[in-house]
């Protein structure tokens, strides 16, 4: 999302044919790719301090797991 509203507000400040009244636009644009930036980086290092958990799967989804593994690998 980051990426996609960076883009979006550089290509809005880019294409300036009114006379440049969009350009508040893809500065807030540019701004919302930012926050959305940061909030992912800080949310990627709270998951990677607090460590990687591991959960059990129920015994009886195993076998369907096992059995649409096979199906990819054989494809």
């Amino acid at each position: 999302m980051a990426m996609g509203f960076s883009v979006l507000g550089f290509l809005i400040v880019a294409n300036q044919h009114d006379g440049g009244a969009s350009i508040p636009g893809g500065i807030f644009g540019i701004l919302l790719g930012a926050a959305f930036l940061i909030a992912a980086c800080l949310h990627l290092k709270r998951q990677i301090q607090g460590g990687f958990r591991i959960e059990e799967i129920p015994a009886e989804i195993v076998p369907e797991m096992r059995q649409a593994t096979d199906a990819i690998c054989d494809f």
